[in-house]
């Protein structure tokens, strides 16, 4: 069995021998580290990493534990932050959406709070997982939160939200739903324009 401290470097890392050691070791031992890394960015460059969702999903399927990842990652996006450097809201939102997308309403409501507390701050691709999970009515809870003066140089931010929306429903549907939408919400079209 492999001390913490080590674990603790393969997690910031990535590497895949962290899974292999929790499918083969006892994985009580190291659920609280997994957690940590779901909700904390501990990649030492993450513009260069990419993105490591699958790997914590793996993880997470390893240490067998979904009730303890589920309570972790939703009092994650409902407590006041001890450590905003280093937390990552995004991959906190991501994997939360793994249980949404299994019905569990209470994460679903927890995700939607978490990112308008945020007000579009760090990520807006953060709306990005809202919208792949319930497509138009998140996008428009999103146009609500946009900057009142978003700048030209900011409408990649609004764009990357409607192609998500297009990736789920369809180019032709979404853009259909979306021109509906902007009769009614006079803010995303404004975003739009």
């Amino acid at each position: 069995m492999v001390n913490l401290l080590e674990f603790n470097q393969w997690l910031q890392k990535g590497l895949g021998r962290a899974v292999l050691h929790l499918r083969t070791h006892d994985p009580a031992p190291y659920r609280e580290a997994v957690l940590y890394a779901c909700t904390h960015s501990l990649a030492y460059d993450a513009q260069c990493e990419g993105d490591r969702k699958i790997y914590l999903l793996d993880l997470i399927n390893c240490v067998a534990d979904q009730d303890f990842f589920r309570n972790g990652l939703l009092e994650a996006l409902r407590t006041p932050l001890e450590d905003p450097e280093t937390f990552y809201l995004g991959m906190t939102i991501e994997l939360a959406r793994s249980f949404a997308e299994k019905g569990d309403d209470e994460m679903k409501q927890a995700m939607y709070r978490a990112v308008a507390d945020a007000r579009f701050e760090p990520e807006p691709i953060d709306y990005e997982d809202l919208v792949e999970l319930d497509g138009l009515s998140a996008l428009l809870i999103a146009a609500e939160h946009f900057s009142t003066d978003l700048r030209e140089d900011d409408l990649w931010q609004v764009d990357s939200l409607v192609t998500a929306l297009q990736d789920r429903d369809g180019l032709e549907a979404a853009n259909d739903a979306i021109r509906r939408a902007e009769q009614e919400s006079p803010r995303l079209g404004v975003c739009r324009e």
